[in-house]
């Protein structure tokens, strides 16, 4: 689970925090604790960290992190986001 929290000294950043049993996950939430909300909506700083971290280009949690910041900000409503992929 992804959550994200607006901090409060102005200088719009956002606090992340990440549940997750994946290591690469892990690895990568911990270089993305704090981030400016530009670098991670008009930026590609949440991609570049978790690819940097070893996750594959199809995993769900960088879009995650990207639109709980979102959130965070006002920039977008709080929904859920599902991925089902079936066969």
């Amino acid at each position: 689970m992804v959550t994200a929290s607006p901090e409060t000294d102005g200088e719009d950043l956002v606090l992340i925090s990440v549940e997750t049993e994946c290591e690469l996950v892990r690895r990568a939430a911990e270089r993305l604790r704090q981030i400016h909300v530009f670098d991670a909506v008009a930026g590609d700083r949440v991609y570049q960290v978790c690819f940097d971290a070893g996750l594959h280009k199809a995993c769900p949690v960088p879009v995650g992190i990207v639109k709980a910041v979102e959130v965070a900000a006002g920039f977008a409503l709080p929904g859920n986001c599902i991925i089902e992929v079936s066969f």
